[in-house]
């Protein structure tokens, strides 16, 4: 902190220099749709937008998201797929440091759902039938 403020002094004697923000901190994240992730954070005072940042369990995506406040959507997910999300204060002074994760799991779609279905009630059936044979 105290060579950026003195690089920001020593070399724009005029400008004060802020900090970086505070850390964020994520209260929930939920999906009502198959592609996306809603996160609600608590705001912290200075910040003047927050990225929300997300990243699939299997580590082969990775996503930055500018928002202005919270609540804040992180759109074009895949389906049915895990992710950890944490989020990040900004303010002239740069960003803070990424808030503790938290894993949130996209909806599906309704082509899954039906699939799904399907899937369960053919079980449910063999289920059913093997029980009966068995007595």
């Amino acid at each position: 902190v105290l060579l950026r403020t003195f690089c920001c002094w020593a070399l724009f004697p005029s400008v004060v220099c802020s900090p970086a923000p505070e850390v964020p901190a994520i209260d929930q994240a939920y999906s009502k749709h198959s592609d996306s992730i809603t996160v609600e954070f608590t705001e912290v005072s200075g910040a003047t937008s927050y990225i929300l940042r997300a990243e699939s369990g299997t580590g082969d995506f990775f996503s930055e998201t500018v928002v202005s406040g919270s609540p804040g959507t992180v759109v074009q997910l895949q389906p049915h797929t895990d992710y950890r999300l944490s989020v990040m204060s900004v303010n002239s002074g740069g960003r803070s440091q990424p808030s503790h994760p938290i894993q949130a799991r996209t909806g599906t779609t309704r082509e899954s759902l039906i699939k799904e279905s399907h899937i369960g009630s053919a079980l449910q059936r063999s289920f059913k039938n093997t029980f009966n044979t068995c007595l």
